[in-house]
């Protein structure tokens, strides 16, 4: 017979020899499965699938150039929040400065970027106190039959300049927009341009007098006259105004 050979014992393989055959795809999934073990590591591998390096969109720091194009440094974005939120009040109905300015303070904005903000708004066009004072003193005129030293204490109460004040009043109602000339005379000459914008406020006034008397027919002629009396006198008109239309209506 012959002579058989004896065993030889065969040594384990370490672990790093047995991974030295396998695929680096292998290795790959090994090393993401210890990423996953860790405490920080969850969701990881989704990260790692979707990051993709691009070497243009880095700079010579390695920060990412569209990173640094949408960052804004907070004063930034207080400035472009201060902004909007003024132009949101704009929008819902004309403001001064002043008016601006209180209602942002209360906002909890700073006076710094509250400046900066209504200056912008200026420059774009959305915010004039000039502007604001002429609109103010035609409407509460057409619309209310306000007198003009009436319209002057609610713009200065507003914080209109008073330049700007001035300005808006002759444009409502000529040179002299201390009080109406209601005492001035029916006829007017054709080329006279001051006496017939007189003529007109004082035909308005009186037409709208007039109506408010319509209102009370039916009255006691006292009644009518008491209330158009304080009618007039809400509206900021002085007592020779208040005579005069009286006069002019024959109460």
């Amino acid at each position: 017979m012959g002579r058989s050979r004896a065993a030889v014992p065969v040594r384990p393989r370490k672990a790093s020899e047995a991974s030295e055959g396998h695929t680096f795809g292998q290795r790959h999934r090994r090393r993401r499965s210890a990423v996953k073990s860790t405490q920080w590591g969850t969701g990881m591998d989704e990260c790692l699938d979707e990051m993709q390096y691009d070497s243009t969109s880095v700079d010579d720091w390695g920060v990412n150039r569209d990173m640094q194009k949408a960052y804004r440094p907070p004063q930034e974005k207080e400035f472009d929040a201060c902004k909007a939120s003024a132009a949101g009040m704009l929008a819902f109905r004309p403001h001064t400065r002043s008016e601006l300015t209180i209602k942002l303070t209360d906002k909890g904005y700073d006076k710094a970027c509250i400046e900066r903000s209504i200056n912008r708004l200026q420059e774009l066009g959305l915010q004039s106190d000039s502007e604001f004072a002429a609109v103010f003193a035609r409407s509460k005129w057409r619309q209310s039959r306000w007198a003009p030293s009436r319209i002057r204490i609610e713009l200065v109460r507003r914080g209109v300049d008073s330049h700007d004040i001035d300005v808006a009043m002759r444009e409502a109602f000529g040179p002299d927009t201390q009080k109406l000339h209601i005492h001035s005379d029916s006829a007017v000459d054709d080329g006279d341009a001051e006496a017939a914008g007189r003529f007109k406020l004082k035909q308005e006034l009186v037409d709208s007098a007039q109506r408010q008397v319509h209102l009370t027919r039916g009255s006691p002629l006292e009644t009518r006259r008491r209330r158009l009396v304080a009618w007039l006198q809400r509206r900021g008109h002085s007592w020779d105004t208040i005579s005069a239309i009286l006069k002019e209506l024959a109460f």
